[in-house]
């Protein structure tokens, strides 16, 4: 599975599709592309990988490698969140965490 959340480094390993916010970049990893008819979905998908991710570091972005499970927690939930862009629920990162 490819990383997907990881700050800086997030971008060089999901092919950004376009930005939804000033900052944003769409995700398109294999478990997020072409998003998801509803919130359900795309929370579900996006909670399965984070979850992974938080218990293997390997699967992160280099960037978040070192955190501990917790702090990448932390950080996950401030930068990557679901959002409705053009009828389609999909995964969003924001480097320097959500617009307000």
């Amino acid at each position: 599975m490819k990383p997907i959340l990881a700050a800086a480094a997030a971008i060089s390993f999901a092919a950004p599709a376009l930005a939804q916010a000033a900052g944003g970049v769409i995700l398109t990893n294999t478990e997020f592309e072409g998003g998801f008819g509803n919130r359900g979905q795309c929370t579900a998908a996006l909670a399965k990988v984070r979850n992974m991710q938080r218990l293997d570091a390997s699967l992160r972005g280099e960037a978040y490698r070192t955190l501990s499970a917790s702090a990448f927690q932390k950080a996950s939930l401030r930068t990557t969140r679901c959002e409705q862009i053009d009828g389609r629920y999909r995964v969003v990162f924001y480097a320097d965490g959500f617009p307000n």
